[in-house]
């Protein structure tokens, strides 16, 4: 086999991996993969920090992402919980791409650093796709998850 063949099956093989990837991150959040709390006024929808490292395990690989904190800082508040935020870096070195945003986190101090984290990283995984939350930002997509959970609760 030439050189030339086989830098064009690799090529070829590329082309369809990126877009089966794609494929997927345009898939929308299933309901076994968010949760609901009370928030900003009524019920939040959100995709659980487990949750999204699955999707990114099972998209990229367990071994094709990577995250960095950039940046973490905390202080105490005047009411005595602990306030912190994080810029995260989401990186799939791969296909040479890299998401950041920042998190925030509050309450006892280990918790509010760790929620800080796994928030960063959701909204920076969810810059990805749908499959990793962005879908929950689509109002169409929560009414259906929402008329899928009455369903699922009418049984």
């Amino acid at each position: 086999m030439s050189k030339d063949y086989e830098n064009e099956l690799q090529g070829q093989k590329r082309k369809a991996d990126v877009e089966l990837i794609n494929a997927r991150c345009r898939q929308h959040a299933r309901l076994d993969q968010v949760s609901q709390r009370a928030g900003g006024g009524g019920q939040l929808t959100y995709i659980e920090g487990n949750s999204l490292i699955d999707n990114m395990n099972e998209v990229f690989g367990s071994t094709g992402w990577n995250t960095r904190i950039i940046s973490q800082d905390g202080a105490l508040s005047p009411n005595g919980k602990w306030e912190y935020m994080c810029m995260i870096e989401v990186s799939v070195p791969a296909y040479g791409a890299t998401k950041q945003d920042v998190g925030y986190g509050s309450g006892e101090r280990e918790k509010a650093s760790k929620e800080a984290v796994t928030d960063a990283l959701k909204r920076a995984c969810r810059q990805f796709g749908n499959y990793f939350g962005n879908s929950l930002y689509d109002k169409e997509h929560l009414a259906a998850l929402d008329r899928e959970r009455k369903q699922k609760n009418t049984k």
